[in-house]
């Protein structure tokens, strides 16, 4: 007994450290290609010396005129100093000249002093008042720079994790570093480089599956029972995406973005972009994190329901009952955060169009698919986990 206990709590310990060495080693394996990829981008010739990052330490003026091509706009004048440039000192002071027309009001937004933001040549500038301005802020919202605060945010974020769930919420936040850097390293390199994306998206699927798995549960039938779980989910979106493409007559082509990707790729890699394909990833991989949910949430429920009911039968009843509940909070989940993303899409397509109108547009109707087969996907992991933990955690098979 206590040698069992002991090789218990290495494995506990040890389950981590060589899952986290896994998913490092599997990432780094793909770096060189990672590489040839964010160094052909097409931007990447961009002229470094365009674009100069300064801080605003006064707003010296603000008064109303008519721009270059006869607008009238609102102006504002920044001293700023100089932070990062390729062609002026650091720490040298420069004045920085932004206009806002009124079609421009809700477009762009004027800067307060402390804010960070990148200027360029000013072009064409008439500035009345005396002032010498060789430099211009757009204020679009490519122009502020957020790096600092989007750091500091996750910070916040990690260290919440951490101090209300210690180790666990190491290892989750290990998991979603992980996750994360699959999909840019490895999976994002692949698509660009006209890898078949099905296969891709299945590949890191499955690894993310596998390292949040090892990592938040360990090397226990309930991991074992969440991730046939999770497969079955995947398996069940990847049919129903790919008989659905056909239906409904789906291109992928949905809007102007989409649009400039695939010339972007065929221009940058000489690649033909699979823009059908993409609508596969972007459900399995934006369904992952709700599969894992429910098949981990039913998996830890039933083992919790075996310690004290054993029939095979009723533990997989009490998997269907917790698997219904858990159903109904998981669609809003997903239904809602494909509807939230796409507000604004759907806002300014009704006001153009009637209702009929936009279920044949076909950026909403993947939107759409992508609740209805997530959800979908949901449910078919809820029997899979039920019927696999009936037969797992009775008393012939279950093992602590």
């Amino acid at each position: 007994m206590m040698k069992k206990d002991i090789f218990k709590k290495v494995l506990k310990y040890l389950c981590p450290v060589l899952t986290t060495l896994f998913g490092i080693l599997f990432i780094v394996l793909f770096i060189p290609s990672s590489k040839k990829v964010y160094n052909e981008r097409f931007f990447v010739d961009i002229d470094p010396t365009t674009i100069n990052k300064v801080k605003v330490v006064e707003i010296v003026d603000k008064f109303t005129d008519k721009t270059y091509f006869g607008d009238e706009a609102t102006f504002y004048i920044y001293r700023c100093i100089v932070k990062k440039s390729e062609e002026l000192e650091k720490g040298s002071e420069i004045l920085v000249v932004q206009s806002i027309t009124e079609l421009e009001e809700n477009k762009y937004i004027s800067a307060k002093v402390g804010n960070t933001i990148y200027v360029s040549h000013a072009t064409k500038w008439s500035v009345t008042g005396g002032y010498d301005v060789n430099w211009e802020f757009i204020g679009s919202s490519f122009a502020f720079d957020r790096v600092g605060v989007t750091f500091i945010l996750m910070i916040v974020f990690v260290l919440v994790i951490i101090t209300f769930s210690k180790l666990q919420g190491i290892y989750t936040i290990v998991a979603l570093g992980l996750s994360i850097a699959s999909i840019f390293i490895v999976f994002i390199p692949k698509v660009l480089l006209g890898h078949n994306i099905y296969v891709w998206t299945f590949i890191i699927s499955t690894y993310i599956v596998i390292i949040t798995l090892l990592l938040v549960i360990g090397v226990n039938y309930k991991a074992l029972s969440a991730f046939i779980g999770c497969f079955g989910g995947i398996f069940v979106i990847a049919i129903l995406t790919i008989v659905i493409q056909k239906v409904f007559a789906l291109t992928g082509n949905y809007d102007e973005t989409t649009y400039e990707l695939d010339l972007l790729v065929k221009d940058t890699y000489s690649v033909t972009l699979d823009l059908r394909s993409l609508i596969f990833a972007s459900i399995t991989l934006g369904s992952i994190g709700a599969l894992l949910d429910v098949a981990i949430s039913l998996s830890s429920s039933l083992y919790e329901v075996s310690s004290k009911e054993t029939n095979i039968k009723k533990i997989i009843k009490s998997g269907f009952t917790i698997g219904k509940d858990m159903l109904g909070t998981m669609t809003n989940t997903l239904i809602l955060a494909y509807l939230g993303s796409s507000l604004p899409i759907v806002l300014f397509t009704i006001l153009f169009s009637n209702f009929e109108a936009i279920l044949r547009l076909e950026m909403i109707t993947i939107e759409l698919i992508q609740s209805i087969v997530g959800t979908l996907g949901m449910l078919s992991a809820i029997p899979i986990v039920s019927v696999f933990c009936g037969f797992i955690y009775n008393k012939n098979f279950k093992i602590e």
